[in-house]
């Protein structure tokens, strides 16, 4: 992610994860593939781990998810569980970035 795009959605990021954390102490887990989103919350001392979707997590971020793994989310977040799902990889600098 560059500096831009880190400036634009950090506060995005931060206010997405107190607002699903919101009254829970668990723990919050982020999927394998988002090592890059781990780094930058770590860097903005979001306490955070790489993991898969586990019971006792509050808040799970991932990018995707297969269809065996429906159910598994579905029951996460019926059972109160914050879900932050990264969409495709279109970002709003992308545009300036390109035409400079």
């Amino acid at each position: 992610m560059g500096l831009c795009q880190t400036y634009v959605l950090m506060p995005f990021l931060l206010d997405a994860i107190k607002w699903l954390g919101a009254g829970k102490k668990g723990r919050v887990g982020i999927n394998p593939n988002l090592n890059s989103l781990h780094d930058l919350l770590t860097q903005q001392r979001v306490v955070c781990e790489i993991s898969a979707l586990t019971d006792n997590l509050s808040i799970y971020c991932c990018q995707s998810y297969t269809d065996t793994e429906v159910k598994k989310i579905h029951e996460f977040v019926a059972e109160g569980g914050g879900l932050l799902i990264r969409g495709p990889k279109t970002w709003p600098c992308g545009d300036m970035q390109a035409q400079h």
